[in-house]
């Protein structure tokens, strides 16, 4: 299937907007709640998530 016959509009990198609220300082830093989240998680469910993208969401 072809896409592109469907999309009725056109794009350009001027049409995007860049929030920059999210990528700080702190953007990589782990808190002590997200630690003992994904640790219980692993320990209780044998899941191990991520602490920057999916830790965050548990």
């Amino acid at each position: 299937m072809v896409i592109k016959k469907y999309i009725k509009k056109r794009y350009s990198i001027k049409d995007a907007i860049i929030i920059r609220d999210y990528d700080g300082p702190g953007y990589g830093v782990i808190t002590q709640n997200e630690k003992s989240a994904i640790k219980q998680l692993a320990q209780t469910e044998a899941i191990l998530l991520d602490p920057v993208y999916s830790g965050r969401t548990f």
